[in-house]
């Protein structure tokens, strides 16, 4: 497996490429990931196990510019090659990983290729979002249009991006549709509560009782303005003041706590 990040700060391969690969390994696949370091850089040429699927980082780049991402891509080739894969399974289509796997192709064109797509990367999704510089986001478009074309088969987390992966001409039958699981939260919810003392500002709360009238967002905080969402709860609370909001997830940049000010401005936090 082929990924396009380390597996942390964020929490994308860890909420979804390691579970996929541990669920392999368990029905006895032998099964690796291969990462860049990116936004890890203290991980740049380790070797971990996490419950029997090792993940390893290629090293840095030691050359500035175009020529480092030439050394990147060649570092992640040669941990690919390193492992003698029967499949090659890349995680999302965009960067480093894009461009190691599109090789790969070349090298070894016999090499079934399975691309996974969960999330929107190119032009309407994240491109717009973060402030990639134009050429790579020209580059991430491009990726996610071509690489399912070239693959054996396509999974992808959900009903959109399954309609938008055969809009590139992906034939349905080579798509497979592979929702993200919640591991661990069974019968609960994450609420949004007043901060206690140790300054705990999310709980996993059981599930509210039938009579309190709920409202489940499950969201990153990209989709909206946060003052909108607190402008949209006050004649909700106002109508229904036993009206709770479970929020599901957590932002990039902390916005769960501006949320939680927010709220706290207009009254809405639970005593």
């Amino acid at each position: 497996m082929l990924a396009p990040f380390g597996i942390r700060p964020k929490g994308t391969l860890s909420a979804r490429m390691l579970p996929l690969a541990q669920a392999l390994s368990r029905r006895g696949h032998c099964v690796s990931i291969i990462a860049p370091p990116v936004q890890n850089p203290q991980d740049a040429g380790r070797r971990d196990v996490y419950d029997g699927v090792p993940v390893t980082h290629t090293r840095l780049p030691t050359l500035p510019g175009p020529a480092g991402v030439a050394q990147q891509i060649q570092s992640l080739l040669r941990a690919v090659l390193a492992e003698r894969p029967d499949v090659l399974h890349l995680f999302k289509p965009k960067g480093y990983s894009g461009l190691a796997a599109l090789l790969l192709r070349v090298i070894r064109p016999t090499l079934p290729l399975v691309v996974d797509t969960d999330d929107w990367e190119g032009w309407g999704g994240w491109n717009d979002l973060l402030p990639y510089p134009r050429p790579a986001k020209t580059l991430f478009a491009w990726q996610e249009r071509d690489l399912p074309r070239r693959a054996a088969a396509v999974t992808v987390a959900s009903r959109t991006l399954q309609a938008q992966v055969w809009g590139f001409g992906v034939p349905p039958e080579h798509v497979f549709y592979v929702p993200n699981g919640v591991a661990g939260i069974e019968n609960a919810k994450l609420r949004i509560e007043k901060p206690s003392h140790s300054g705990t500002q999310f709980s996993i709360a059981q599930r509210a009782p039938d009579s309190q009238f709920s409202i489940l967002l499950y969201t990153r905080f990209w989709e909206f303005d946060l003052r909108d969402l607190v402008a949209a709860l006050v004649p909700i609370v106002a109508g229904c003041p036993s009206a709770r909001l479970l929020v599901v997830g957590r932002g990039e940049r902390g916005e769960e706590r501006e949320l939680l000010r927010l709220a706290e401005t207009a009254a809405l936090l639970a005593s």
